[in-house]
């Protein structure tokens, strides 16, 4: 069974029946449930040895972290996470084996080495994901040792033409990937040769994303989202729409997290991790719409329904899970999500909000000094996300005046 853990779920657990259950959050931690105790474990598979070498046939190793009244939910994550980054580098955590050979550090490693360190600093797992996709694109190369790799740039040049006979986009990705887990490497190893997807040009550049959605659309957009039939989904488009919020972090809003009381609603993990957590304040129109939400998931989910916007899972696993899916007949789809977030982000000047507080209501970083010492001030925040609901809703109304 997959669930979406708290601490407080975990606590209320008690020995009995005989059940795992599946952390939806840190893919293969385990909550067993025996008849004495409970107790936290890993299962992961291992699909190499400790030498880097692939192994015939994937192994699942499941390694013990510990009690539930010793270990608490966050630590027994982090303690996952590590047990797994072990398991990714072929060690097998039940039993000691021998160390490979000293020697050159490959792409293989070098990667590996690189997607160690943003585990360690939490960084999410479509980011890891990334990494393990650009090592697949790379694995004609992937045992070379990386100071070759670095030595050859016109090698380097030919594998990414290579690639991109096949796909542009993967071609792009696993040059900017092999960069960085070369400059992470050359951070403490002097005798590497230069980064050669710099010296060599490989590395995409970064192009100015012109927003497909303009001022001009939102009254056919907003003309669009009135006939979606699936209210939640409909809700969700107008939120974003309504506070530039990225996609992932409303699909997974809790009703814990919401203080309509108080006008706002807290985001434990945005893009960034906990780290970048922060507190969105609401307009009155954003209150009402959740208020709203609230009581339609009650009569159609049931009263301990956890998510903001949540869907009903089909099939054997039928379960109340977040809506991640912003598809909707009638919409059109290059409108919606990210476009949303760009238009907000746009019309942030001609609605009168300020530079740096536009940054603090969609959570972007100000940069440089000032950005260290900088931060919201709640009554601004509130008072310009007034106006920008205000300014959003006068141009879905732009066609009727």
């Amino acid at each position: 069974m997959r669930v979406h853990l708290t601490q407080k779920y975990v606590d209320e657990r008690r020995p009995g029946a005989v059940q795992r259950i599946r952390d939806d959050e840190e893919g293969g931690l385990l909550l067993e449930i025996g008849k004495l105790d409970v107790r936290w474990s890993v299962q992961f598979d291992r699909r190499r040895d400790a030498a880097g070498a692939p192994l015939a046939k994937p192994e699942t190793v499941k390694v013990k972290i510990g009690l539930r009244d010793d270990v608490s939910l966050k630590d027994a994550r982090l303690r996952a996470a590590e047990i797994k980054g072990l398991i990714r580098r072929g060690i097998n955590p039940n039993r000691r084996e021998a160390a490979p050979t000293e020697g050159p550090v490959t792409v293989r490693a070098a990667m590996q080495q690189k997607m160690d360190a943003l585990r360690a600093e939490h960084a999410s797992d479509k980011t890891l994901a990334a990494y393990e996709y650009a090592l697949e694109a790379l694995d004609s190369i992937a045992d070379q040792p990386l100071a070759q790799v670095g030595a050859d740039r016109r090698a380097l040049r030919v594998l990414r033409d290579e690639i991109a006979t096949r796909s542009v986009g993967r071609a792009g990705n696993a040059m900017k990937y092999l960069a960085a887990a070369y400059n992470h490497q050359m951070a403490v190893d002097d005798s590497l040769p230069d980064n050669p997807v710099e010296r060599a040009r490989l590395r995409p550049k970064n192009k100015r994303r012109v927003g497909k959605l303009r001022a001009d659309n939102v009254p056919e957009l907003w003309g669009q989202l009135r006939g979606v039939k699936n209210r939640v989904r409909r809700s969700l488009a107008r939120f974003i729409f309504l506070t530039g919020m990225r996609k992932t972090a409303a699909c997974r809003m809790m009703v814990k997290d919401l203080h309509l009381d108080k006008g706002y609603v807290h985001i434990p993990t945005p893009k960034g991790g906990s780290d970048a957590a922060f507190d969105l304040p609401l307009s009155r129109t954003l209150v009402r719409l959740l208020r709203a939400r609230i009581r339609n998931n009650r009569k159609h989910f049931g009263p301990r329904c956890e998510w903001v916007f949540p869907v009903q899972r089909r099939g054997r696993d039928a379960k109340v899970v977040p809506c991640r899916d912003l598809r909707m007949p009638g919409v059109d789809a290059s409108w919606v999500s990210s476009q949303m977030r760009k238009l907000y982000i746009s019309r942030q000047g001609a609605a009168g909000v300020d530079s740096d507080t536009g940054s603090f209501l969609v959570n972007h970083k100000i940069t440089g000094a000032r950005g260290h010492y900088a931060s919201g001030q709640w009554d601004q925040m509130l008072v310009c996300q007034e106006k920008m609901t205000r300014h959003l809703l006068s141009l879905c109304r732009a066609k009727q005046a």
